[in-house]
């Protein structure tokens, strides 16, 4: 992807941007993404040798499901001040870390879900970059519920600022409309939210359904994921 000078909000509600937000709210140190297991691995394993075994944690997941041998998976309450503050976390997941991986040579890159999504939009609202929604979708495909959030910043910041939007924006906003009365009724109707609630995880949609929950924006910076 080619982003040069725009800000690039990185969108995913089920469940990765939920999850570093709430882990960096918590007190997490830093968050090193990765786009392979293999690779958070090895980071982890350098990791320790500089901050010890007690200063990291892996965490993550394929699938739906934590990584066999990791510290903790991609449910957002995992990653309570108890468990991380102070720590470090290498962080896999199936989508998003992939695509923060991909982001090149852009302004600016914020992690954004429904739970920092007020203090994302007031902070996009006083600056003039183009601002390119990076949502990171399921499997290759477009999710509904990282639609639904994207439309709702576009839907908000448009009240802040004037906006021109793309047809895929405009398709965004669309469904944003649709579901703005009942906003976990969208992560309910994705296939992704349908495929958590298989595997038992009901509190993280509760979770990540949850508007405007933290004041927090974490930016991607050379690597890392930090407030």
């Amino acid at each position: 992807m080619e982003q040069a000078g725009s800000r690039v909000v990185v969108i995913d509600v089920l469940r990765a941007c939920s999850t570093m937000i709430y882990a960096l709210s918590q007190g997490c140190k830093v968050i090193h993404p990765c786009d392979t297991v293999s690779k958070a691995k090895d980071l982890f394993r350098q990791k320790v040798k500089s901050l010890g075994k007690d200063g990291v944690l892996l965490g993550g997941e394929r699938g739906g499901v934590r990584v066999r041998g990791f510290h903790l998976g991609n449910s957002p309450e995992e990653y309570s001040s108890d468990a991380v503050r102070g720590r470090a976390v290498i962080f896999t997941t199936t989508n998003c870390t992939r695509n923060l991986t991909a982001v090149r040579s852009p302004k600016e890159v914020i992690i954004c879900s429904f739970v920092n999504l007020h203090t994302v939009v007031e902070y996009l609202s006083k600056e003039d970059a183009d601002v390119l929604l990076a949502l990171s979708g399921t499997d290759g495909q477009m999710s509904l519920e990282d639609a639904v959030c994207g439309g709702m910043l576009i839907n908000m910041l448009s009240d802040r600022r004037e906006v021109v939007l793309s047809d895929s924006a405009r398709t965004a906003h669309v469904l944003y409309l649709h579901y703005r009365r009942n906003i976990r009724q969208a992560l309910l109707d994705s296939s992704h939210g349908k495929r958590l609630l298989e595997l038992g995880f009901k509190d993280d949609i509760g979770f990540c359904a949850g508007v405007g929950k933290y004041e927090i924006i974490p930016r991607h910076v050379r690597g890392r994921v930090v407030c």
